[in-house]
């Protein structure tokens, strides 16, 4: 679990380092002097999108994500490993990755449950195993 933990963090600062990169060309081509709710909502926006985006590119061509590459973890299905995890499920997984993402809580889901397993791994029917 600690590792997964450590993978997260690695994505997380992938995605965060992108939100900021497209974020400052926006405050700079935008008005800066005002951050009102609009520009807090379209903040939030993009940060979900640029996570959402991170995750179903890495998933649907690696495999795995950045961080999980580092720590050799793997995507595999709950029910049969030799299986191949399909592009639905690893869809189903980059939306409730992202949901966790945003709202990190839900990531504690994985602490409280008996089989260990993440809000995204309930959702996508897949789980993270070292390789």
């Amino acid at each position: 679990l600690y590792a997964r933990l450590l993978a997260g963090v690695c994505d997380f600062e992938i995605v965060f380092t992108a939100f900021l990169l497209i974020f400052g060309s926006y405050a700079t081509l935008n008005n800066a002097n005002s951050f009102g709710d609009e520009s807090r909502l379209s903040s939030a926006l993009l940060l979900s999108a640029v996570a959402f985006i991170y995750q179903i590119v890495m998933l649907a061509f690696a495999g795995r994500t950045f961080g999980m590459a580092l720590l050799k973890l793997n995507v595999v299905n709950t029910g049969d490993e030799s299986l191949p995890v399909t592009l639905w499920r690893k869809a189903l997984r980059a939306s409730a990755a992202t949901i966790v993402f945003i709202c990190f809580p839900l990531y504690l889901t994985a602490w409280l449950s008996a089989s260990r397993r993440t809000l995204p791994d309930l959702i996508s029917g897949t789980t993270v195993a070292q390789r």
